[in-house]
C-alpha cells in the first residue's frame, strides 16, 4: 500500500533530520503533494537533494526540489 501525506511528510522529516538537513516547512508539503507514493522514489529523492546540494554547495530550495521531482 502506498504512504499517505502524513506518513510521507513523517518519513521525509525523519530522513532529512537524520542527513541533518532541515527543509522550511512550506518546501516540505511542496514535496509530499507531487512526490511519487513509493518508499523508493521518497528515500532516493532524499538522496539526490543531499548529494546536488552537497554537490552545488548550496541549501536546499524550490529550484533543486523541482529539479530532482522532474528527474
Amino acid at each position: 500500500e502506498k504512504p499517505d501525506d502524513d506518513l510521507v511528510f513523517a518519513l521525509l522529516l525523519k530522513n532529512l533530520s537524520d542527513r541533518q538537513i532541515s527543509l522550511e516547512k512550506k518546501l516540505l508539503d511542496y514535496v509530499v503533494k507531487r512526490i511519487d507514493r513509493s518508499y523508493g522514489k521518497i528515500f532516493n529523492f532524499i538522496y539526490k537533494i543531499d548529494e546536488i546540494s552537497l554537490k552545488k554547495k548550496k541549501s536546499i530550495d524550490f529550484k533543486i526540489i523541482k529539479e530532482v521531482l522532474e528527474a
